[in-house]
């Protein structure tokens, strides 16, 4: 008795490669593609908070990335203007912790 597997046509080893080098292909130009965009995740460790805090800010709207496709994925993207008024964000907050609010600490960086 032949199962529905036995009927699936094998691939040849050169149609194999083609398949594994696109993949890496696109593996790599996905990559590369991110690499060079700031992310949440980029900003994150730029400024050195965690990615939750980050979650808070834009949530409370301190923080507003720019909503950008890559590669058809829908991505947050920051400018290196906002990794530097995340660093000082998070200079005030430290700094002043429990004494100001998130946006009252933004005002303050926003000035600096």
């Amino acid at each position: 008795m032949s199962s529905p597997r036995d009927k699936t046509p094998r691939l040849s080893a050169e149609a194999v490669g083609r398949i594994e080098r696109g993949a890496r292909r696109g593996r790599e130009t996905t990559s590369e593609a991110f690499a060079a965009v700031i992310t949440r995740k980029r900003f994150s460790e730029l400024v050195g908070i965690h990615r939750s805090t980050l979650k808070r800010w834009e949530a409370a709207k301190v923080v507003q990335p720019e909503m950008r496709a890559i590669r058809g994925i829908r991505t947050a993207v920051f400018s290196e203007a906002d990794v530097e008024f995340g660093r000082r964000l998070a200079a005030v907050v430290r700094e002043q912790l429990g004494t100001l609010t998130l946006q009252e600490a933004a005002r303050i960086a926003s000035r600096t």
